[in-house]
């Protein structure tokens, strides 16, 4: 679907997939528990999003290109969250706030996919906070960890030991002042 003119969108159990792009009055979505996959927003007017604790895939460039300006994660820890490529880069996000979970970045969804990847907030040059709560996991099984690649405005980081730092993971990021 493209550029239709809901201002919500309720993601239904039983959907195996939904796409809708540059939808711009589009700015809510909320999702059944027992969803599992988030479906693809791409350049939508989103700027609230509600997961529920039961997804276990953000898919590639998902809700790259919204309006989103704050996202706050809650996931169960005893469920993997994998989320894929450029899931999130968003030039809009100013704030992320990952509050639990156990979540895996991948460079593609699938062994045979050969997309290239990209970090999940690769280049959001708004994005200027970001505090990930102790006991949130995270790890990496990509090529190269750019997860905050390029966030040129970040100023604030809060990352607990349980989460991996790898290499190029804050490349370009030259606005830094507090890194804990």
């Amino acid at each position: 679907l493209s550029d239709i003119g809901i201002e919500s969108f309720h993601v239904r159990k039983s959907y195996e997939s939904v796409s809708i792009k540059d939808c711009s009055n589009l700015k809510s979505i909320t999702y059944d528990d027992g969803c599992t996959r988030s479906g693809h927003f791409w350049g939508s007017n989103i700027k609230t999003i509600h997961f529920p604790k039961s997804l276990t895939v953000i898919q590639n460039s998902a809700f790259r290109e919204t309006a989103l300006e704050e996202l706050v994660l809650e996931q169960p820890s005893d469920v993997e969250c994998r989320i894929v490529g450029s899931a999130f880069m968003n030039h809009n996000l100013k704030k992320l706030h990952i509050k639990s979970g156990n979540y895996v970045f991948v460079d593609r969804e699938n062994e045979g996919d050969n997309t290239s990847f990209e970090g999940s907030f690769e280049a959001c040059d708004n994005l200027e906070e970001v505090i990930i709560d102790d006991g949130v996991y995270g790890k990496f099984q990509a090529t190269f960890n750019r997860l905050f690649k390029d966030c040129t405005s970040l100023k604030k980081v809060r990352i607990p030991s349980t989460f991996d730092v790898g290499y190029y993971m804050f490349s370009g990021c030259s606005s830094i002042t507090e890194l804990t």
